[in-house]
């Protein structure tokens, strides 16, 4: 007769769908999120690098720049509400744990030769991990300008990760069960 252990529970990373997917925003740092009874809101807040761009100015007068580096800290926040009369249901926070900013730039210094049309945009790639042990990472892009305003879209992904005091106790359990099966 063969003697087996039974083994600790495995248990895989799941999606979190409601904070997975394409979202616009606002801005490069907030976003919003509709469910069928409830909505989210996330803040992100990234120690961000310098991001002064190092401007190159063209004969035409137009003058662009990039500028950008690593990002290892930060935080980030949200809170999720009722979409019926607004009730606050959780609040949520974690930690922006790495990622890159870019920045690029234009603008015109003499309306003489040129428009004065403006731009900025930022490029920030990110991840992170929330207080309940969900894990995302993702992008996110920001656009400012003379011709439309301010917009945004992130792209995220955030997936669950079983604790492992809870994968230890459902091991434990299991050999629990065994151990009496046996003594039957």
């Amino acid at each position: 007769m063969l003697l087996t252990m039974p083994q600790l529970a495995q248990a895989d990373n799941y999606t979190i769908p409601w904070m997975t997917g394409f979202f616009n925003a606002g801005s490069s740092f907030f976003v919003m999120m509709w469910g069928p009874d409830s909505y989210a809101s996330l803040g992100l807040n990234p120690d961000l690098p310098d991001m002064t761009p190092i401007w190159t100015c063209y004969e035409n007068g137009v003058c662009q720049g990039t500028g950008g580096g690593a990002i290892y800290s930060g935080s980030a926040g949200g809170e999720i509400r009722s979409n019926f009369d607004g009730t606050l249901h959780y609040t949520f926070s974690g930690l922006v744990t790495g990622g890159f900013a870019s920045r690029q730039a234009q603008y015109c210094p003499d309306q003489n030769v040129c428009l004065s049309y403006w731009f900025d945009t930022y490029y920030i790639l990110f991840d992170g991990s929330w207080t309940n042990g969900w894990l995302t990472t993702g992008s996110s892009f920001g656009y400012d300008g003379s011709e439309s305003g301010s917009s945004g879209t992130f792209l995220l992904e955030t997936t669950s990760i079983p604790e492992p005091a809870t994968l230890t106790l459902i091991g434990l359990g299991l050999t629990g069960v065994y151990l009496r099966a046996r003594r039957r």
